[in-house]
């Protein structure tokens, strides 16, 4: 085999050379050459029309035919290759090396597209026809955009869809269904191979009509179209940050689907201006070809820049880190009440669906969605989702006697001073027809707490209560049990406190030890190790360490728990923010809450804290401050340190909102965003997180209670 290829190699060789030294390309005569006459019959002599439209499409489809009656050879070979396949089904599926060979005949289809463009204008420079097109009674515009769109027409039919239309028609006799199963990752987003070959056929044709434009022959055309194909692949999997070099190289420019944004449309309309004004060239040079690439280096340039520049958020240099907030001299319309056995009260609670807060005269503000439960099963295991549906809704609720409000995404409820626990979930503040409905069926209720769609409850005989969605195990999959009225947690009537996480609920006892169930997450013995278990009833967590057991605020997350004592003091236990923990506490000390809460600061002025996702704590002290432990990386490494982040010293309140944020409540009514949000709210500035670097606004405003 290799010998005959050999030898059929060389004698072509030898054979080009003899034709290349005696046979001579003649030029045009004027002859008109068609389809139609190449087939016996004579072409119908053109009538004056005044339909200048038609007239330019059927010039161009006239100029392809010959594209036309290659596409129709590919198809019949694509036919017989379906052919092939379906009757030796057997044997390619015993062999892939030759079935992937064969089952490759959709990607020659996408030498059309190359064809097509090459020849739309370098072709009619080789045969004279171009200057005289140019002078017919039509505008130029018009001409060259007939002429684009039959190109990308006949590109993309040719080179997506009939590919794909014979493939779909061998799938309906018994063929695989790869091309259109298979799907391609394209920065970071999976495409299926049947619309890359769409988008490709479409690029290959508009890339091949740039080249035309350019050139003054087809095989001068398919030569630089083939080039600039792969200089646009070059810039386009640059741009994505494709590859790790990449990606680490192009984060100090930007990330994300910006440069996509403004890049396209920039470069697309570049050349689009570029190849009408090479167009209306009958002779290109040297002079063409500078000032094409210069402009298209400098569209690159601006795009670059520009992109950097929008990513990067350079306006904000000329704004305020953190909203700015009323003069001092404003009354304080919000008040921290301790009244139930030394806790304080939740008089402000929030979640991305959800805020509510009262205020010290007993009015409660709320600001919600409609929320919808779209529950999600990933690996195995039963998540809580929410989908939400209008838009939002704020105000006062009626009644001006409530005492401590819950708000998350699974729902808000609120107690009321004599002790009647009430459903907010459906309310929607300054509508007609929506009010608080009365809930739980007794007026003993004393605290309430909620977190995702788990609530619970003390009643004032201390006993433990729980309604909402909770997490078990009947199999080795975790799902969701609803719970629709409260329930008696256990039998234990010694209850003081209660606090919720997403997962898990902590309370404590009169003796200041500390209990939890639900979804228990704990490390292994291992590194990296973990286990999860479900616990119907409290089970036993951590002791008090010997501290006042009445807690001001208390706060859980996961498998860590955070509090502030009767006294002011601030502490922290659990084990799943033990490296967290080591950073902040003495080592001695962070081995010990594993088992016991454990002392944070030696100061005495606390009043409130709160866990924000898994690795930040916000608390605030007594004079209205707000404080947070965050991990960063500094020179030294990574730390995780005490910090004000805000130079306003009049909060009220903290809520956490996600893993990377939470929400401020101001004495002056604004509820105030920190840090980097995951969710959506539904409005424009939230979308601009998707497309622009980290913000150097620590925070912003997402609502004011006014009266």
């Amino acid at each position: 085999m290799i010998a005959v290829m050999a030898g059929y190699s060389l004698a072509g060789f030898l054979w080009a050379k003899w034709f290349f030294l005696r046979v001579q390309d003649h030029q045009w005569t004027g002859a008109v050459l068609s389809l139609p006459a190449l087939f016996g019959a004579k072409a119908a002599p053109a009538a004056p029309s005044r339909k200048p439209w038609r007239a330019l499409i059927r010039k161009e489809f006239q100029l392809h035919q010959i594209n036309l009656l290659i596409g129709g050879l590919l198809l019949l070979g694509h036919l017989v290759v379906i052919i092939v396949r379906r009757t030796n089904a057997a044997y390619f599926g015993m062999h892939r090396e030759e079935a992937m060979i064969w089952e490759a005949w959709p990607l020659v289809w996408l030498s059309m597209p190359l064809l097509i463009g090459a020849m739309a204008v370098a072709e009619e420079r080789k045969l004279g026809t171009l200057e005289p097109f140019l002078c017919l009674p039509v505008t130029r515009r018009r001409e060259f955009w007939v002429k684009f769109i039959v190109v990308m027409f006949l590109g993309v039919s040719l080179g997506g869809v009939m590919p794909l239309l014979v493939e779909w028609l061998g799938s309906l006799i018994g063929l695989n269904h790869r091309i259109f199963d298979t799907a391609m990752v394209f920065n970071g987003k999976f495409v299926t191979l049947a619309a890359e070959v769409l988008a490709f056929s479409a690029g290959l044709a508009f890339v091949a009509l740039y080249a035309s434009t350019l050139t003054r022959n087809l095989l001068q055309a398919l030569g630089l179209a083939v080039v600039l194909s792969v200089f646009s692949s070059f810039v386009i999997e640059v741009a994505a940050g494709n590859g790790s070099f990449m990606r680490d190289q192009l984060a100090l420019l930007w990330t994300g689907p910006l440069i996509g944004l403004v890049g396209w449309p920039v470069m697309v309309g570049t050349i689009i201006a570029l190849a009408f004004k090479n167009f209306k060239q009958p002779n290109v040079g040297g002079k063409v070809w500078s000032r094409n690439a210069l402009t298209v280096v400098a569209a690159l340039v601006f795009t670059t820049g520009s992109t950097t520049v929008i990513y990067h958020r350079v306006w904000e240099l000329w704004m305020r880190d953190e909203p700015v907030h009323r003069p001092w001299s404003e009354p304080v319309v919000f008040d921290l009440r301790s009244k139930t056995n030394g806790f304080t009260e939740k008089l402000f609670n929030a979640c991305p669906l959800r805020a509510a807060a009262i205020l010290a005269d007993g009015e409660l503000w709320l600001r919600q969605r409609k929320v919808l439960l779209n529950n999600l099963e990933l690996e195995g295991q039963v998540r809580e989702g929410y989908r939400t549906e209008g838009s939002w809704r704020e105000g006062f609720v009626a009644g001006i006697n409530w005492r401590e409000v819950v708000a998350s995404e699974g729902g808000c409820f609120a107690t009321q001073s004599d002790g009647s626990l009430w459903d907010l979930s459906e309310v929607q503040p300054g509508t007609s027809g929506s009010e608080p409905k009365l809930f739980g069926g007794s007026h003993d209720w004393k605290k309430i707490s909620g977190a995702g769609g788990h609530f619970t409850a003390l009643k004032t005989d201390g006993t433990l209560w729980q309604w909402g969605y909770k997490r078990v195990l009947p199999t080795k999959q975790v799902s969701l049990e609803r719970i629709a009225a409260p329930v008696q947690v256990g039998n234990d009537s010694d209850w003081t406190a209660i606090c919720d996480s997403p997962r898990t609920t902590a309370a404590v006892k009169n003796d200041g030890s500390i209990w939890r169930f639900g979804r228990i997450h704990e490390t292994g013995r291992k590194a990296g190790e973990t286990a999860d278990q479900i616990a119907e009833r409290p089970e036993p967590w951590l002791s008090s360490s010997g501290q006042h057991p009445w807690f001001l605020s208390l706060n859980s997350s996961a498998s860590a728990i955070a509090a502030v004592c009767r006294d002011g003091t601030l502490w922290v236990g659990g084990s799943y923010f033990f490296e967290n923990y080591r950073m902040i506490l003495p080592r001695e000390s962070a081995a010990r809450a594993r088992r016991e809460m454990v002392r944070l600061e030696n100061t005495r002025y606390w009043k409130e804290v709160r866990f924000v996702g898994w690795e930040s704590l916000v608390a605030l002290n007594q004079s209205g401050a707000l404080w947070s432990w965050t991990r960063r990386f500094s020179d030294g490494g990574e730390i995780m340190g005490a910090e004000m982040p805000s130079q306003y010293s009049k909060w009220v309140s903290a809520s956490p909102f996600d893993n990377d944020s939470f929400l401020a409540l101001a004495s002056d009514g604004k509820i105030c965003l920190w840090g980097k949000p995951q969710w959506n709210l539904g409005d424009f500035t939230d979308r601009l997180e998707k497309l622009l670097g980290p913000s150097r606004i620590k925070a912003r405003t997402i609502a004011e209670i006014r009266r």
